[in-house]
């Protein structure tokens, strides 16, 4: 699955007393000194606060020259991504210790409403639609060799909301080779997390997305394609 994967992002959705400028300075304690603000950063609280397409994105960004990963802070937001992902495992156990950022605040009232994984994956060089792997058909005509396919899919797979997107032909670059793009979303939503159990809980369901995700992954792709690609 790794060799496949562009960009892999575990984030959460939380209330907090906190403040969320807070973070940046601990953040620094660990190594990630180069902060940049967000545009999101220049809308007033009032209006983030009301409006979900604001409320939910990072005012801040910061970065470690020793990793290759990424911090997102916001108000309501928190979030670690990277595009060199290597192995579950390298992933979480750098995620854990830029969430113990996050799980440090004990009289913060905090609160975890929405845990989400997101793997974006490109098979550089393969068509999945060339009807030896996926047929797409309407009322009986093959829809295979449309310029462009970009298909959404969403659904519940063990009480985890899933969304995926398939688009091809896709390139990562301008210049680079086209392939399919797969884009998995496993999250768990209408979570109510909080106490002395956050820490674990929050693990816990970020095992699980991952292996849902990755269950997931596998079956989009035919027993062949997957021999093909080594996978």
């Amino acid at each position: 699955m790794s060799n496949f994967i562009i960009q892999a992002v575990l984030d959460v959705y939380y209330t907090s007393s906190y403040p969320s400028g807070g973070f940046i300075g601990d953040l620094y304690k660990i190594g990630y000194k180069n902060v940049i603000e967000t545009p999101f950063r220049n809308i007033p609280k009032e209006i983030r606060e009301k409006n979900p397409d604001f409320k939910f994105q990072p005012m801040y960004e910061a970065t470690c020259s020793d990793t290759d990963y990424k911090v997102s802070i916001g108000d309501n937001n928190f979030g670690v991504s990277t595009k060199n992902y290597n192995s579950w495992s390298d992933f979480i156990e750098h995620a854990k210790k830029i969430f113990d950022v996050l799980f440090s605040q004990k009289d913060a009232e905090l609160s975890i409403t929405r845990i989400g994984l997101r793997y974006i994956d490109l098979i550089e060089g393969k068509n999945i639609f060339d009807e030896k792997h996926i047929t797409i058909e309407i009322s009986g005509h093959s829809k295979n060799k449309a310029n462009i396919i970009n298909l959404r899919f969403d659904n519940e797979i063990e009480d985890c909301r899933v969304t995926e997107s398939i688009i091809y032909p896709f390139a990562e670059q301008n210049d680079g080779e086209s392939g399919t793009f797969i884009d998995i979303i496993t999250a768990k939503e209408n979570l109510e997390i909080s106490g002395d159990d956050i820490k674990k809980a929050f693990f816990d369901i970020s095992d699980r997305l991952h292996r849902v995700n990755k269950d997931h992954f596998k079956e989009v792709l035919s027993d062949e394609l997957r021999k093909q690609i080594g996978l």
